[in-house]
């Protein structure tokens, strides 16, 4: 007992001795030394009994226990003696098994350290260099990690349960498989990280910066999504029931595969929760300010979901009738989106829904094509009828082809009516662009004393000509020439047609 007793005095006079001396060295290279010697007598004091704990049972267990979390109260007391927190260095160090409970690791560099199957609960790792070490199957319960450098950390099957990762820095970070519940991620960095499998139910991700990250098959359930940023995330399989992700920035509608199980269930849910907060919305107009704000906010927590799983229905595309029925699904909820806020008086909201309706019907005729090779093989199966089978394939191939080229052109001109300014800007553009192409054929020609125009001062004529001919006015003062004819009738009949269409846009949202 007093051999032990006198072998921990002199490992703490070497430790003071190392403290004192990295205080007082004043040389770049001389403290960077004392620095180094101190964290190796840090980490000895880490590694005391720690292997003899690992190997034993029962009772002396509990005793080595003990033992290690007095060591483990040194090793605070030296990390609070310091006049501000020093960046001990535990680069590459071994702490695989290790009880490290309470400890404080904070400012510490723990680059490439191995804490492997360790039992870190409530240790504080704040503020530490902590990239590219391992924490798999690691015990973090209520660690500290706020403002850590955990970038390429690997957390796979560790147990995070109640851990503190606010403001870190994870990038690439691997959480698969691992227990993160009411874990706080809020304001991370978690771009790329991989969270797959995960059970991260009552997490909170709020303002979190999420791009590009791996929530296939993770469990979300009551987590806190609000204001995140998760362009490009794969939430593909994953559970989310009572999720919020107020403001969450998904970026464009291709960018991020959204598509949860239990995806028809929760968007008609989503509908019949409109419906209800719309009633009472007739029953109590908003006057104030805040009351406005609390429209916006319930609102736009349903129609967020809604918009972002649009695109859940292209998984699985080698199934076609799985696919088909999602995008009747989509479709569905869609129109009774629609209908629920053209109803109600909320005539945005509804058109925006009608362009997803519509984009659902373009997809369904999309996806029920049938490629030239299987109508043939159709046809041959049936030999009595085959030349009337095989006409009848080819017909219903290129009606569908036909009907998705036109919805096609309608969507990318005008949203299917929804943004008449669209129609008007197209217009333009293809008054430029026949222009263009009149001035350089040089096809144009002066009806009153038939002399051709010729140089590039009179491209305001070529101009003008095509603005008269897209509008069908027809002054009769200039005329096309030759293969210019066919061109510009070209160019009445797209105007005449896109006319027609903007003015149909335009009356169909003024008479709203």
């Amino acid at each position: 007992m007093g051999n032990n007793l006198g072998m921990k005095m002199c490992e703490k006079e070497k430790i003071d001795f190392a403290l004192e001396q990295w205080k007082r060295a004043s040389f770049p290279e001389e403290r960077e030394k004392a620095l180094k010697e101190y964290s190796n007598l840090l980490y000895d004091l880490l590694c005391a009994k720690q292997e003899e704990w690992q190997k034993a049972i029962g009772g002396k267990k509990k005793k080595l226990e003990e033992e290690i979390e007095e060591n483990i109260e040194e090793f605070n007391r030296y990390r609070e003696k310091e006049d501000w927190a020093a960046e001990i260095d535990f680069r590459t160090k071994i702490f695989s098994g290790f009880l490290l409970k309470n400890a404080i690791f904070q400012r510490s560099h723990c680059e490439d350290a191995n804490f492997s199957e360790a039992h870190c609960e409530n240790t504080d790792f704040s503020k530490a260099y902590s990239d590219h070490a391992n924490f798999s199957e690691a015990h973090c319960e209520g660690a500290d990690f706020s403002k850590a450098d955990c970038n390429g950390a690997d957390f796979i099957g560790s147990h995070c349960v109640g851990a503190v990762f606010r403001e870190a820095h994870c990038v690439g970070a691997v959480f698969s498989m691992a227990r993160c519940n009411n874990t706080d991620f809020s304001k991370a960095d978690c771009i790329g990280t991989d969270f797959s499998k995960a059970d991260c139910n009552g997490a909170d991700f709020t303002k979190a910066h999420c791009n590009g990250a791996n929530f296939r098959g993770t469990s979300l359930t009551n987590v806190s999504l609000d204001e995140t940023w998760l362009r490009f995330v794969d939430l593909y399989k994953s559970k989310m029931e009572g999720s919020t992700i107020h403001y969450a920035y998904f970026g464009h509608n291709r960018d991020s595969t959204f598509v949860c199980e239990d995806f028809h269930n929760r968007a008609e849910e989503t509908v019949e929760k409109i419906k209800k907060i719309l009633k009472k919305l007739e029953l109590k107009t908003p006057k104030t300010k805040e009351e406005r704000k609390e429209l916006r906010w319930k609102i736009g927590t349903y129609t967020d979901i809604m918009n972002k799983i649009q695109r859940m229905c292209y998984v699985g595309k080698n199934d076609r009738k799985k696919v088909l029925s999602r995008f009747e699904q989509a479709r569905d909820v869609y129109l009774n989106l629609k209908n629920t806020f053209k109803t109600n008086g909320y005539y945005e909201q509804s058109g925006e829904y009608f362009i997803c309706e519509r984009e659902m019907n373009r997809a369904l005729l999309k996806n029920k094509w049938k490629s030239w090779k299987e109508s043939c093989e159709e046809s041959n199966k049936d030999e009595k009828n085959k030349n009337r089978h095989y006409w009848k394939c080819i017909n219903n191939y290129l009606r569908d082809r036909i009907k998705w080229l036109i919805q096609t052109l309608l969507f990318k001109i005008g949203a299917y009516g929804e943004k008449p300014f669209w129609i008007a800007g197209w217009g333009f553009f293809i008054v430029l662009i026949y222009g263009f192409i009149y001035l350089i054929s040089d096809s144009i020609i002066n009806t009153i004393n038939g002399v051709s125009l010729e140089n590039w001062y009179d491209a305001s004529y070529y101009l003008y000509f095509s603005i008269v001919t897209f509008t069908t006015l027809g002054y009769g003062d200039m005329s096309p020439n030759g293969g210019m004819r066919l061109v510009a009738s070209s160019e009445a009949l797209i105007g005449a047609l896109m006319i027609a269409y903007f003015v149909v846009a335009l009356a169909r949202k003024v008479m709203r």
